[in-house]
């Protein structure tokens, strides 16, 4: 205990050496930026104002009137079981946030020591394995996600694994349990993450096929871990569910780790931050040069001699060499010769049409081949450590890859490991498959702490000189040119003024990350709901605010007048022109409150506005749109998935509704289901009983129905449009405004009558 004490105090140390000025600023500045530093300072902030669980800690007062807004973002409670107590003793939400991303460092780099002694009973090669977890490059990198700095709970969950296979005791079982629950609550990526490696653990280390008796404890231990999470797991996926918020698959590639992201560093990095090969977002995975050199040290020169009798399996393995080969060759061949079939007699047996489907069969059956191999096997029936780590680091490096594997932005394999991964629960909504890497770094920090000490167990007092030679290099890979600090958003004096209320409140402008978070920031001293909001989620109402803002239509503010946002500070700093307080000041129920600085407080007063009524469903005979006609049937297939599109928005795309005959009409019911950037921009319907005589019984925007209408109901967002009950068979919508970008939208449309 006294090796590790003295370990933590020389983390902590490096910590504060390394994130310099900080601690002389710990109360009055952000780590990096004021982005994901001042959302999750707001995030702890929120933790201490209500009781976790509870409905009102759910309901964070962010995205007014939004319910449910916690859920769309990490909660964070790990973390708040160190911030929400220094807030008790009287630490201001930014000093508690800094004091946890400072602690975020020793406390993964004392984990990661405590397991590598755990593993080599060397406190020298334990102190290296700190050092490279608690101060990889990767983490340099993330010092804006406090919540991917948090994975200090990983190496000691593992602590209490490994040293359960030697003390058979339920103490160590209760320490992987804890440290399983404690990551799951600090990061939720890393709930799933480590638990993919934790199976693998197990499979490894306590098979069901001839260890039972350890796979039985730590599956107990660990279902009971995991029994507390589920509430809170199975309130996310209801609120989720309730708003349909997923992430497309797109976006899931998107954010996978590139293989060439091994050869990019962060820009903060002083010795490798110019080490830019290819850019993705998130993939800054560079490792570092020493711990590199490490694996090949050890990939060279440290063997396990394991003479475990196995089975040859020489037949099976064959055949997967021939059918590697096999499936590379076809797949060169589409790079050489182009698309191209086998058809003899005319019957085909085989099209090749891009190589990366025959590529994919290629390297499966590569890995395939080296997982059957006999030295793999022999580790395995040896229950190897180090083979166990090389193995689960390159599975994780896999899956970091994301479900569409590439290499320099080039398709590498149509579907990756992490594609099976999205068939479970959970898995399909986490954004970034790259953060797998945290799990990797130690990987790496294991090994690189097994293979110092076998290459130095022989070397007496020469290893001191080594571990010295390779604690420089780890510092050197890790060390930052500069802390990156930002200035913590600037309070707004007009919201102090006289005639300032205590309800629901707008911030101008809005739809933009660095001033909604700003705003959430504020929101920790004047404490009122705000309708701005950023988030991992954002709730469906939010895209319709932010177009209906932009294009400046006068609904948006009656709309949220109506949900009781009567106060709007408009800052003109970013905006010279004044056409925020231009629009604002336009509206006929808004009056000037107060103006301090750069910034003016509006009240808008609730117009008496007749709901929308319901009215009753009339039959449509013929739907004719100008453009995209064969996606009709989409418009009344009662599946809001599907969708009718007008490409671009143009004001020559029109609707024509036939209902064959004369009816008295009142509105039309257009449902947005999930595409609710796509309402129409501007938008005039017209009647007419004959086709030739046409009257225009409505004409305008659409945002504040689209507000309305995802508030109402986000699943379906039925944008109601309703006018004087008038006699017409043919109705027709026709767009007013253009727009470059988005479409027009209808998942679902429904003429009503009186």
């Amino acid at each position: 205990m006294k090796h590790a004490g003295l370990a933590l105090l020389t983390y902590c140390g490096l910590t504060v050496v390394l994130t310099y000025p900080l601690i002389l600023q710990i109360g009055s500045v952000l780590p990096n930026d004021a982005g994901d530093p001042a959302l999750n300072t707001w995030i702890l902030w929120w933790n201490t104002q209500t009781v976790p669980f509870s409905p009102a800690w759910w309901n964070a007062p962010a995205f007014y009137p939004a319910p449910g807004v916690l859920s769309f973002s990490e909660h964070l409670l790990g973390l708040s079981l160190i911030a929400t107590p220094l807030s008790w003793l009287g630490a201001g939400p930014q000093a508690a946030y800094n004091v946890v991303f400072l602690l975020t460092f020793p406390l993964s780099a004392i984990g990661a020591y405590l397991l590598a002694y755990e593993l080599t009973r060397r406190h020298d090669a334990a102190f290296i394995a700190g050092l490279l977890f608690g101060f990889a490059p990767y983490r340099i990198a993330h010092l804006p996600q406090i919540q991917a700095l948090a994975s200090f709970p990983m190496p000691f969950a593992l602590v209490g694994l490994h040293r359960y296979l030697r003390d058979p005791r339920p103490r160590w079982l209760a320490l992987f349990g804890a440290g399983w629950f404690l990551q799951g609550i600090c990061n939720g990526y890393y709930l799933l993450f480590f638990s993919v490696f934790v199976g693998l653990w197990i499979l490894w280390f306590a098979s069901p096929w001839s260890r039972r008796r350890e796979f039985l404890a730590t599956s107990a231990a660990w279902t009971l871990a995991a029994l507390p999470m589920l509430p809170l797991l199975l309130r996310y996926r209801t609120i989720h569910a309730s708003f349909g918020l997923a992430r497309d698959f797109g976006t899931i590639s998107d954010f996978g780790a590139d293989v060439a992201a091994v050869l990019y560093a962060t820009s903060h990095l002083a010795l490798w931050g110019s080490l830019h090969v290819f850019r993705r977002a998130e993939g800054e995975l560079f490792p570092g040069l020493t711990i590199t050199l490490l694996v090949l040290a050890g990939a060279f020169f440290v063997r396990d001699r394991h003479q475990k009798p196995i089975h040859s399996w020489a037949v099976a393995r064959r055949i997967l060499v021939l059918l590697t080969i096999v499936t590379a060759a076809i797949s060169l061949s589409a790079v050489l010769m182009g698309p191209w079939r086998l058809e003899p007699f005319g019957i085909r047996l085989l099209s090749v049409t891009n190589p990366v489907r025959p590529l994919t069969f290629s390297l499966v059956l590569a890995l395939g081949l080296a997982l059957t191999s006999p030295g793999l096997r022999r580790a395995y029936a040896a229950r190897s450590v180090l083979v166990f780590y090389a193995v689960a680091g390159f599975i994780m490096w896999l899956l970091s890859l994301g479900p569409t594997p590439t290499l320099m932005g080039n398709p590498l394999m149509s579907r990756g490991p992490y594609s099976l991964l999205m068939y479970l629960p959970g898995f399909n909504s986490l954004r970034v498959p790259a953060r797998f890497w945290m799990a990797v770094t130690l990987c790496l920090a294991v090994i690189g702490a097994i293979v110092f000490d076998r290459l130095t167990s022989k070397l007496g007092q020469k290893r001191i000189a080594i571990a010295a030679l390779v604690v420089g290099g780890v510092l050197a890979d890790t060390w930052m040119s500069v802390m990156p600090l930002a200035a913590t958003p600037k309070p707004f004096r007009a919201l102090a003024c006289a005639g300032s209320a205590e309800g629901p409140l707008l911030e101008l402008p809005l739809g933009y990350t660095y001033p909604d978070v700003a705003a959430m920031y504020r929101q920790m001293s004047h404490k009122r709901p705000l309708v701005n909001g950023y988030s991992g989620y954002f709730p469906p109402h939010y895209a319709a605010l932010r177009f209906g803002l932009m294009l400046r239509e006068p609904d948006v503010l009656t709309q949220l007048a109506r949900y009781g946002v009567t106060d709007i500070v408009v800052d003109r700093e970013p905006d010279p022109d004044g056409r925020w307080d231009q629009y604002v000041s336009s509206h006929p129920h808004a009056r000037l409150v107060c103006t301090e600085g750069q910034q003016t407080l509006y009240r808008i007063t609730e117009a008496n506005q007749p709901a929308p009524v319901p009215g009753h469903p009339l039959p449509v005979a013929v739907i004719r749109p100008n453009v995209n006609e064969g996606a009709v049937t989409s418009m009344i297939d009662r599946d809001r998935t599907t969708r009718w599109e007008s490409g671009p928005q143009s004001d020559r795309t029109a609707v024509e509704l036939d209902l064959g005959t004369v009816r008295m009409v009142a509105g039309i019911d257009l449902l947005l289901g999930p595409f609710v950037e796509d309402f129409p921009r501007g938008l005039i319907i017209e009647a007419s009983e004959d086709g030739t005589t046409w009257t225009e019984v409505w004409q305008g925007g659409s945002a504040g129905l689209a507000i309305a209408a995802a508030l109402e109901a986000p699943l379906d967002v039925p944008l109601r449009y309703r006018f004087a009950p008038t006699p017409a068979r043919l109705l027709r919508m026709r767009l007013t405004r253009n727009d470059e970008t988005y479409y027009w939208s209808i998942a679902e449309m429904t003429v009503v009558g009186p």
